[in-house]
């Protein structure tokens, strides 16, 4: 009998960890996208005076963006090298 409870823990270990690697996948593919004038008017709370986040949506084409899209444009605007 010790033996089938181990089994049957397997296998609802491995379909915990489905479900589980699917949830992580559904929530990257469905991360909520805000208009730039958003995060804006919240730069203060996301860390950035605002002249900063002026200055990095300067050649950003696009009016909608997620939080991690934002992250990585700041990120990218601040260790470019000054001319």
């Amino acid at each position: 009998m010790a033996s089938d409870e181990k089994v049957k823990d397997t296998k609802t270990t491995a379909a915990e960890t489905t479900k589980t690697t699917t949830s992580t996948t559904q929530t990257k593919t469905s991360e909520a996208k805000f208009k730039k004038e958003i995060f804006l008017n919240n730069s203060k709370a996301l860390g950035y005076e605002k002249y900063v986040v002026v200055g990095a949506f300067s050649n950003v084409p696009k009016d909608e963006l997620t939080k991690s899209e934002f992250k990585q444009i700041m990120d990218d605007f601040l260790r470019k090298k000054v001319k």
